[in-house]
């Protein structure tokens, strides 16, 4: 009896083990790199695999902001007539899926298209001195903060009710989500506290008041928020989901982590600070609640890796599992873009299913036979 069930859970074991570690969910595609500049910084990734983009042009030309879209390539986001800008607040913070951008272009909140068109949020523009624009849903409502008199105040626009600041007096309105739900950093009261404001019913539910987060949070189309605390030395990350926060936890040995993307299906994408020695480095991760937190750089197809330098930056996940980032390759100085592509589990072999179903037929044969011997064997004296 002992024999055959230790036979079956082997058989068993081995063939689950040999499918778990099939292969990894993770394939590295390079990017194409704008012709003539180098990246500067990646800002929003969509599920079409577009991406907006800062890129530092050559000699004294500044900066500039395009749009890449798979199979059409790069198109300028920049509207002619601006001032070369050489650094400072600029930068694409988010991206729909009708590819507008909202972004920051020379102190003043901006969507942008391909080609150069869109232009300042209406209620940014005139008469204000600074804003930007940190967040764009599918329906082309805009959020961020502009400076006015004596504070800075969250502000939402929508192209069908047009511009309105937020009850909220020191702010900073940081994501939206197509519900139409903003993520509001509030520090009005001295301490910083987050709130989720609805512009369909103007009403506000405060986020973990308990917690102080940082500005690294995200909302996404459930109303789920994903965000960062730093309560002293060490920062850590947290799943608000309709009043319930879920701590959630680093990789193994970190001192610090933060979230930095987070998408509809409920996976936060983050990273962890650890220290070996005096050389700190930021690995990612992942985190469901089903799966927990798992290192990013071993769900990576190693052979993607060939041809990069040792350590790569991530910053943005799709609705399909996509992350975008970026490294350094071999025998190069500037960064180079890259889509970390999530693969389908991959369906085991024929030979795998047929070793797994002839070790559990031998395991069953043997247990047969044990019982065979049982019964025509000698009687007891």
């Amino acid at each position: 009896m002992r024999t055959w069930k230790l036979l079956v859970l082997g058989t068993v074991g081995w063939a689950c083990a040999t499918l778990a570690a099939a292969a990894p969910r993770y394939q590295l595609e390079a990017l194409p790199v704008l012709p003539g500049a180098s990246l500067e910084r990646i800002g929003a990734f969509n599920d079409q695999g577009q991406y907006a983009a800062a890129w530092r042009l050559p000699r004294r030309e500044g900066l500039t902001l395009s749009l890449y879209t798979p199979g059409v390539g790069f198109e300028t986001l920049m509207p002619s007539g601006l001032p070369v800008q050489f650094g400072g607040d600029f930068g694409a913070y988010d991206l729909n899926e009708r590819g507008e951008v909202a972004a920051l272009v020379n102190g003043n909140a901006y969507v942008l298209r391909a080609g150069g068109l869109g232009g300042p949020v209406p209620g940014t523009g005139t008469g204000v001195r600074y804003s930007g624009a940190r967040g764009i849903n599918d329906s082309g409502q805009v959020v961020g903060f502009r400076e006015d008199p004596g504070a800075y105040r969250a502000y939402a626009y929508s192209p069908s009710t047009g511009f309105e600041t937020l009850p909220f007096r020191n702010s900073l309105a940081v994501d939206i989500n197509n519900a139409g739900q903003v993520l509001v950093e509030d520090s009005g009261s001295g301490q910083t506290r987050y709130w989720i404001h609805d512009l369909n019913t103007g009403g506000s539910t405060e986020l973990a008041p308990e917690l102080e987060p940082s500005p690294t949070a995200r909302i996404n189309d459930q109303g789920d928020v994903a965000f960062t605390v730093a309560p002293g030395d060490a920062s850590r990350t947290y799943l608000w989901d309709d009043g319930a926060v879920t701590a959630i936890a680093g990789l193994a040995g970190s001192v610090d982590d933060e979230v930095l993307d987070f998408n509809n299906q409920g996976v936060v994408l983050g990273r962890s600070i650890r220290t070996e020695g005096n050389n700190p480095t930021w690995d990612p991760f992942l985190y469901d609640r089903e799966g927990g937190t798992l290192s990013l750089s071993s769900l990576i197809d190693p052979a993607g890796l060939i041809g990069w330098q040792d350590g790569f930056s991530v910053s943005r996940i799709n609705d399909n599992g996509d992350i975008i980032g970026h490294g350094i390759r071999l025998g190069e100085r500037d960064w180079t873009p890259f889509i970390l592509r999530s693969v389908a589990a991959p369906v085991p072999e024929p030979a795998t299913w047929l070793m797994a179903l002839l070790g559990t037929g031998v395991a069953f044969g043997a247990r047969r036979r044990a019982r065979g011997a049982a019964q025509t064997g000698p009687a007891a004296a």
